[in-house]
């Protein structure tokens, strides 16, 4: 997470520790990218209400498909949160 907080210097160290109850507990999971010639992506976003905030998190898995990582995490705005919406895996 070192790189996410070179380029996300807006999110706190302590808010990092909010990542294991997003990663267990999402409110949602949407697609990155849309599901291609009927195999699902190899990655998602992850969206939790934590307190006031909204928080993204993109998480992507190995070609093998046998470990994930967590790439980026961002406070988004409510309106954002809408359109992420659109793209709920069901």
């Amino acid at each position: 997470m070192n790189k996410n907080r070179l380029h996300h210097p807006e999110i706190a160290v302590e808010e990092y520790e909010g990542l294991p109850e997003i990663l267990a507990n999402p409110d949602h999971v949407v697609w990155d990218v849309k599901p291609h010639n009927g195999e699902a992506p190899r990655s998602v976003i992850l969206l939790k209400r934590l307190g006031a905030l909204l928080y993204r998190l993109a998480v992507k898995a190995t070609l093998a498909r046998s470990e994930n990582f967590a790439l980026s995490l961002t406070v988004i705005r409510e309106k954002d949160w809408g359109k992420l919406l659109r793209k709920e895996i069901k």
